[in-house]
């Protein structure tokens, strides 16, 4: 199963429970794929930044969720059938790496010797010394 985001704008006109129902139709047909949504993100109406089928308004609602990549198709076959919205967005999330932290030098004693040593023997360098042994 792969994550997925969707960002829907809904029409202006409709009422809570028909969000409600949206939003309930888009959960049984996501559970039905294998699927499941994990984060419900739900704007409310703002102002479009142009006209969208004579709208100057829409109800924003995002989906977090995870679903087989067979299940998408027909995830896009009900959006585009689905007359109360306007627009849609599907991103598949990319698994983010994670990168090892580095802990300070002077955590243990080995590490802080090093490092001195290291300082000390840049410093010299850079004051044209020749480095100790």
């Amino acid at each position: 199963m792969r994550p997925y985001e969707l960002g829907i704008v809904l029409r202006p006109n409709l009422t809570e429970d028909e969000v409600g129902e949206v939003l309930e139709k888009f959960k049984t047909l996501m559970n039905g794929q294998g699927g499941e949504i994990n984060k419900v993100d739900f704007w409310g109406k703002r102002r479009l930044a142009y006209l969208i089928e004579n709208n100057h308004e829409g109800i924003f609602l995002f989906l977090n969720f995870t679903l087989p990549p067979q299940g998408v198709q027909e995830l896009v076959r009900t959006i585009r059938l689905t007359d109360s919205i306007l627009r849609h967005v599907l991103v598949k999330e990319q698994a983010r790496a994670v990168t090892p932290v580095q802990t300070p030098a002077s955590t243990t004693k080995e590490t802080a010797q090093e490092v001195a040593a290291e300082e000390e023997s840049a410093a010299s360098a850079e004051n044209g010394a020749p480095e100790p042994e």
